[in-house]
């Protein structure tokens, strides 16, 4: 817990950014943690996100559509899923 308060608390300070940075996969790299969506849910309201961070690169979702967001996000996953998130 706590990730509401920082993503609350990111965006009330002036010119505040919430990031999210994660490995890109779990389960010793079997399961992408970019997925195209989620089956419970999120912890912290996806508007609230400005930036997701993995190992294969940076993704400014601030303000992007949902479309946008989502290939935004697939650029950052790792490549042996990118497809499955078509």
């Amino acid at each position: 817990g706590g990730s509401p308060d920082y993503a609350a608390i990111a965006h009330a300070a002036e010119g505040g950014r919430f990031i999210v940075a994660l490995p890109s996969t779990a389960a010793r790299g079997t399961v992408s943690r970019i997925v195209p969506e989620l089956m419970v849910p999120a912890t912290v309201a996806g508007a609230l996100v400005d930036v997701v961070v993995t190992e294969h690169g940076v993704a400014d979702i601030t303000g992007l559509n949902g479309t946008a967001r989502a290939d935004a996000l697939r650029a950052i996953a790792d490549p042996s899923f990118t497809e499955s998130l078509l």
